[in-house]
């Protein structure tokens, strides 16, 4: 009988992730397994399961989710979707459970251990009569109760004047409780009763309860707080001493009717307000070739033979074709998506876009991360190759671009081996 710890590698080969052995014969899993292993992890915090026995309805569709993450092998995930009673995806289905099951695992144990350091500061801060804890501690692990008010700047109830809002409205008043400091957990609280198609454009909290005696019929808080990150949002709980705690969710306006007023002075809105798509959902898209079940078969099924008729190589061609097609559709849908995202990615189409292949070549292995970071190199070197070019012209035009590029390229790859100038990125070393 497999142990724990194989029956979980077994797992993750079965699925598609790869490993390498290092030194001493240990095993070393793919980084991406363990970043999908965190991101399942969060998901599973953020929805506040403790264990598998808590998902209740939701789980198949968890699933689902979590099988369409970045990080899980494009193979693995086409055979769980096919129908779970055939003998063929078995298997794979037995795998993702023993894998979702060591997330539920060792999200359990990190919560135990947190309640266990919990219960220790409490023995030290000292408790109550009848033996029980300080209630702020007991809050973040109980859950944190939190009203809640989703107002909107386009109703003059809801925001009567600039920089004011009104806490007091009937009907927008709506309670949760908080398992966890993160914003996309406060979000899931409030997404269902958004109005269609508008998204939270800022998250303010109440310091303070406001004062009944001033005779303000808005009843606004003494003070205010701005909550923009996780941090923010755990620092709030922990530091308001409003009863109960009490946020508000201001929506972006409505662009067909007007924009977003500007935020205070000095401040910048993309950095002031939260970016229309920031608490979106998951969106998937099919990879044609991955996830047909003909394709996961050749995949798996070794090496092909060189047809030797004339009409075979025509269809093992076109075959060929037809996915790189498909695969072309599909890249320049994520591309686009990613600019309308990220506005600063850099793709192979923009300037600057092919520096990765001459520094790294065409089976890079830079991570996504790494990638990031490469983009401050390529800003530097289309400036470095414009200067280039255009001193060169004023010279006379005696090199040609290909010689200016390989130039600029060589500058790059000093830098990034033996420079100050990118030391602090991470880079992997290339070859000169």
């Amino acid at each position: 009988m497999p142990t724990a710890a194989n029956a979980i590698n077994n797992s993750i080969d079965l699925l598609g992730w790869p490993h390498t052995i290092v030194g001493g014969g240990k095993r070393k899993n793919s980084s991406r397994y363990t970043s999908w292993q965190n991101e399942v992890e969060v998901r599973i915090r953020a929805k506040g399961w403790q264990w598998k026995k808590d998902r209740g309805n939701d789980y198949n569709g968890f699933l689902i989710e979590c099988i369409g993450l970045d990080d899980f092998p494009a193979s693995g995930a086409a055979v769980i979707r096919r129908d779970p009673k055939t003998n063929n995806t078995k298997p794979a289905h037995k795998a993702l459970n023993e894998l979702m099951l060591d997330c539920f695992k060792k999200r359990a144990a990190a919560r135990e251990a947190l309640v266990a350091e919990a219960g220790q500061v409490e023995d030290e801060e000292g408790a109550d009569a009848e033996g029980r804890a300080p209630s702020k501690r007991g809050r973040f692990y109980d859950g944190c109760p939190v009203v809640i008010y989703i107002l909107d700047p386009e109703d003059a109830v809801h925001h009567p004047q600039p920089q004011v809002w009104n806490w007091n409205v009937g009907g927008v008043k709506k309670l949760g409780v908080l398992y966890e400091a993160s914003l996309n957990e406060l979000h899931m609280k409030v997404s269902s009763q958004l109005p269609d198609g508008r998204k939270v454009r800022e998250i303010i909290g109440s310091l303070e309860d406001p004062d009944p005696a001033a005779g303000d019929p808005l009843m606004i808080p003494i003070a205010t707080t701005h909550i923009r990150s996780d941090d923010e949002l755990d620092a709030f709980l922990r530091l308001t001493e409003a009863r109960p705690i009490k946020l508000i969710i201001v929506l972006h306006r409505d662009p067909a009717v007007r924009a977003n007023s500007p935020p205070p002075a000095g401040c910048n809105a993309n950095t002031y307000y939260f970016n229309l798509g920031r608490f979106d959902g998951p969106e998937y898209y099919m990879d044609e070739i991955e996830d047909s079940e003909e394709e996961v078969t050749r995949r798996t099924g070794g090496r092909r033979g060189v047809p030797r008729k004339d009409h075979k190589f025509e269809e093992s061609l076109e075959a060929c074709r037809r996915r790189i097609r498909r695969q072309e559709r599909v890249l320049a849908d994520l591309e686009r998506k990613h600019k309308a995202t990220f506005p600063n990615a850099i793709h192979e189409s923009d300037a600057g876009g092919g520096l990765r292949v001459l520094c790294y070549g065409e089976e890079d292995e830079l991570t996504g991360k790494q990638v990031v970071q490469f983009r401050a190199v390529v800003a530097d070197y289309v400036t470095d190759l414009a200067a280039r070019m255009a001193a060169n012209t004023a010279a006379g035009g005696g090199l040609t671009n290909r010689q200016l590029i390989r130039r600029a390229v060589r500058h790059v790859k000093a830098e990034i081996n033996g420079g100050v100038t990118y030391a602090a990125l991470g880079l992997p070393q290339m070859e000169a």
